[in-house]
């Protein structure tokens, strides 16, 4: 778990991108990476990059860091 701080670098890669918001993949995602023990709290987020990427499956990638 990363404890204080953090930023994350969203790419949500997605089928149907044309029709899909990639704000509403991002709460989603959030309460995921705390539920699964990555952060303590998303409230800790303080920058976040997003990409939507085109793509024939559906999946996210991420990266989170610490903030100073």
């Amino acid at each position: 778990m990363i404890k204080g701080k953090v930023g994350i670098e969203y790419k949500f890669h997605l089928k149907n991108h044309k029709m899909a918001d990639y704000d509403n993949c991002i709460k989603t995602t959030q309460d995921l990476i705390v539920r699964k023990g990555y952060i303590e709290d998303d409230r800790k987020i303080y920058e976040a990059k997003i990409t939507k990427v085109p793509s024939d499956e559906d999946y996210i990638e991420f990266r989170i860091y610490r903030i100073k």
